[in-house]
């Protein structure tokens, strides 16, 4: 009887899948543009994972069913399957994830690559998921975004009341303000203000003399948004590669009561667990090397690259230090994984 019980639900299974399979597949959504390293990371991801699962896996990017703060209450209720956004979206439905990289100290890139693939980590977040909000994390990666400025304006000493601008769509689905912005925190350890505006108005406000820099991912950078002006109107920039202070880790989420995770990557996790962790590897390196080139085609530029001063980084320890709470498992988790 036991082996006909197996076999019948090995049938069910299969039938299960067949449907699945028929009705298009799996769904796979972010809102990033086509062509851009996290699209390119979905779609390595999408063959890797159709590799190991023998499922049909549907990349639908440019914000097609939403954008970030829409696919994280879209996973959690089902009606997408899996989804690649910034951890700060899902600050409704899974708090503790949402701070990832702001209630622990993580600072060195090697540090961030290190979680990504350490299948402990996974494995621990994924218990708290999982037990909690129903939620779990496929793989993360990290952003990163570099402040720019007016010449001097990122100095030690033009930080005390100073003002820097932030992107506003960087706060897309965020909490209030004061609640969960790691950057504006930042900003205002340091003695200066920040004001969020849209991205594409930056370039003109750096002309403005009050303002001292603006916060800006890499890949915007190096991307048509602004390339065409910030080379002639910027004239420093921060990075240092052995210290990051603005990351921004972009998870890969899938709702753990949902058919997809219970009976398919539950099980293809069983026999091969994060077997497609090469692919979020080598995203975090380019993100890493972008950032790198960044720096590299800003002195080629004449643009003074300013490495991370002490201020900035007794800024970054003690906000971290403040961040999450006592019962924060993901910082607990992310805490122990840094001192092994």
């Amino acid at each position: 009887m036991k082996h006909i019980r197996v076999a019948l639900l090995l049938i069910v299974f299969l039938l299960s899948l067949s449907a699945l399979v028929n009705a298009g597949g799996i769904t796979l959504a972010h809102s990033y543009r086509e062509g851009s390293p996290v699209d390119r990371w979905a779609n390595h991801l999408k063959d890797c994972l159709e590799s190991r699962t023998g499922v049909y896996i549907d990349v639908i990017g440019e914000g097609t069913l939403g954008r970030s703060g829409d696919l994280a209450e879209a996973v959690k209720r089902g009606s997408v399957d899996i989804a690649i956004l910034p951890a700060t979206s899902l600050w409704r439905q899974w708090p503790e994830l949402s701070e990832l990289g702001q209630s622990a100290p993580i600072s060195d890139p090697e540090q961030m690559m290190g979680l990504s693939q350490s299948t402990r980590f996974l494995s621990r977040v994924n218990e708290i998921g999982e037990r909690s909000y129903g939620l779990g994390v496929l793989s993360i990666g990290w952003e990163f975004s570099v402040l720019v400025g007016r010449k001097g304006g990122l100095s030690d000493d033009a930080l005390h009341g100073g003002t820097f601008l932030i992107p506003r769509a960087a706060k897309e689905f965020a909490k209030p303000i004061d609640e969960v912005d790691l950057p504006t925190k930042l900003i205002r350890r340091t003695g200066a203000s920040s004001i969020a505006v849209e991205l594409r108005d930056i370039p003109n406000a750096l002309g403005s003399v009050m303002v001292n820099g603006a916060l800006v991912r890499v890949d915007a950078l190096l991307g048509e948004t602004l390339e065409s002006k910030w080379l002639d109107d910027y004239g420093q920039l921060q990075w240092s590669d052995d210290y990051v202070l603005f990351p921004t880790p972009i998870v890969v989420i899938v709702n753990t009561t949902s058919y997809v995770y219970q009976e398919i990557f539950q099980t293809f996790s069983e026999h091969s667990a994060y077997s497609c962790l090469d692919e979020t590897r080598r995203f975090n390196m380019s993100t890493f090397e972008r950032a790198r080139a960044l720096a590299g085609k800003a002195r080629g530029g004449g643009i003074s690259v300013i490495e991370v001063t002490d201020i900035w980084k007794d800024a970054f320890r003690s906000v971290t230090a403040k961040q999450g709470s006592p019962s924060d498992k993901i910082a607990e988790a992310v805490r122990e994984e840094l001192l092994n």
